[in-house]
């Protein structure tokens, strides 16, 4: 987008193209890659208050905000060892 340009949804459009154009449309890892990235993502979850709020699983605790989401039939039920436990809810309840 030029600097003289008019802001209108096609050239904001058009510069998110031409930033992101390069990144590809999806990655592949391999079962190790996965698990690799699955532990160190387990890790950074330590030592953090955690809520839940509809489907939004967040921290409390920091001082920027950051969460992730679970699906619909999942409920945070705790904490055990800094790491939150997430369960599915059984229907009929």
């Amino acid at each position: 987008m030029n600097k003289n340009e008019p802001f209108t949804p096609e050239s904001w459009l058009r510069k998110l193209q031409e930033e992101y154009n390069h990144l590809p449309d999806h990655y592949e890892l391999s079962e190790e890659e996965f698990q690799a990235k699955l532990k160190e993502a387990k890790e950074t979850m330590r030592g953090h208050n955690w809520r839940q709020r509809g489907q939004e699983i967040f921290c409390t605790s920091c001082p920027f905000s950051h969460g992730f989401f679970v699906s619909p039939d999942q409920q945070l039920v705790g904490i055990e060892i800094d790491m939150p436990v997430i369960k599915k809810i059984k229907e009929g309840k």
